[in-house]
């Protein structure tokens, strides 16, 4: 409980009594003529209890997103109304406050920057006030925004600075004295601390978040692993910079799992190029990519595990899985309908089973798409190649047997397979 001076006895006086008026009467004569009557009043000081918040949480998300809470509030206990004359923001351990309409998304990571807005008041250039009155038993709603710099590690519930708060009277003046402070409570000044939790999260054993000492490269398509964690999660930001393309980032590495979240990713040409790790593990956030080519050229994996791929916005699939060591592929669900460049994504496979579903209404390169391939028998009866470019489709493969989707299919590739024994047939 924190006694503060803010009230005024005549404003209390005038507005409200507590116990009630006591009015003595003198006797009058009976006599015709005038006298008079003395009303006397006695009060007790009216109590200003005002609650404000203890804390102020402030979360942002992997991606960024910033999260303030929507309860925030100022509620007047009193029986009168009073008014927020003041609010100030200070801040704490090292971090600045900067204008509401600073643009975090070029800051470098772990810059101690964040800024606030309060009922679209900007707190930076110093304190605010809000005139409405909060009358007796009421609440004014605080509506707060906020941003923060980008952080390379998760931070979990540090102070960063506090919000001064000082509520009069309405209507008093400098001198006025009065009430209370309880809890998060106030009647004159008292301080909100602002936290901002920032998301640490959770991710299977073993798997370990990178940083910037992982990678070699200093610019977006340029990053390359380096680090010695054999299961890594890649961050959406490294060295400051918003990363888009995971080109050929762990490209010659043993990497055996590897987990992004990141929905920007627009690249992933020869992301595993030449990976020599016997098994690999994926999740990654694929939503926006739009090539793949080379993605697993020459990987040793027998045994690839994809997750739960979005192929949607796909145009470039060459060479994906040439030359690689994986026993089979099951790609059902994956959805080809934009890939347009197919041209030996297989080629030089040692996978004996494939599963390829595949809608190649928009493909018009599959040449060489099997070339030299293990695979015995091809299920392409979903394909539809009237659009593609189909020459030496199948040469040195040891496929024996392939199921077309029309006899027009079947007439166009009998006339691009190499002069090997294949069987190609309507299914």
């Amino acid at each position: 409980m924190i006694r503060l001076k803010k009230l005024i006895a005549s404003v209390v006086l005038s507005a409200l009594c507590t116990p009630p008026l006591a009015v003595l009467a003198e006797t009058v004569a009976t006599n015709p003529g005038t006298t008079s009557a003395s009303a006397i009043l006695t009060t007790e000081p009216t109590v200003m209890s005002v609650t404000v918040p203890t804390s102020v949480l402030i979360y942002v998300d992997q991606q960024g997103n910033v999260t303030t809470p929507t309860d925030v509030q100022i509620t007047n206990n009193s029986a009168a109304p009073v008014i927020v004359s003041s609010l100030a923001v200070t801040t704490e351990d090292g971090w600045t406050l900067d204008p509401s309409s600073t643009d975090y998304a070029h800051y470098k990571v772990d810059k101690k920057n964040f800024s606030l807005q309060i009922n679209g008041k900007d707190p930076f250039s110093g304190a605010i006030a809000f005139d409405t009155p909060i009358n007796g038993n009421e609440s004014l709603p605080l509506a707060l925004s906020a941003g923060v710099a980008p952080q390379k590690t998760a931070i979990n519930a540090s102070k960063i600075g506090n919000m001064l708060i000082t509520v009069d009277w309405y209507g008093a003046t400098a001198d006025d004295t009065s009430g209370d402070v309880t809890g998060g409570t106030a009647g004159g000044t008292t301080e909100t601390p602002v936290e901002t939790p920032i998301e640490t999260p959770s991710y299977p054993a073993g798997y370990v978040l990178a940083t910037d000492a992982d990678f070699s490269g200093t610019a977006d398509g340029g990053f390359r692993y380096t680090g010695t964690s054999s299961y890594v999660v890649i961050p959406d930001v490294i060295k400051g910079v918003q990363v888009t393309s995971y080109g050929s980032m762990f490209a010659n590495t043993a990497v055996k799992g590897v987990i992004s979240t990141n929905p920007n990713i627009t690249n992933m040409a020869s992301m595993f190029y030449g990976n020599t790790a016997r098994t690999l593990t994926l999740s990654l956030n694929t939503a926006n990519v739009t090539t793949m080519a080379a993605m697993f050229k020459e990987t040793s994996a027998t045994t690839i595990s994809l997750g739960t791929m979005d192929t949607g916005k796909v145009t470039n699939m060459s060479q994906m899985f040439s030359t690689t060591q994986v026993k089979s592929l099951d790609l059902t669900g994956w959805n080809t309908s934009l890939v347009r460049d197919m041209g030996q994504m297989f080629a030089y496979s040692s996978a004996t089973s494939l599963i390829l579903p595949f809608s190649t209404s928009s493909v018009t390169n599959m040449a060489q798409m099997f070339y030299f391939a293990q695979i015995t028998t091809l299920d392409l009866s979903t394909f539809d190649v009237s659009k593609a470019a189909v020459n030496m489709m199948f040469d040195n493969a040891a496929t024996t047997t392939v199921y077309a989707r029309t006899q027009a299919d079947v007439t166009k590739l009998s006339a691009y397979y190499s002069p090997y024994v294949i069987t190609i047939t309507v299914k």
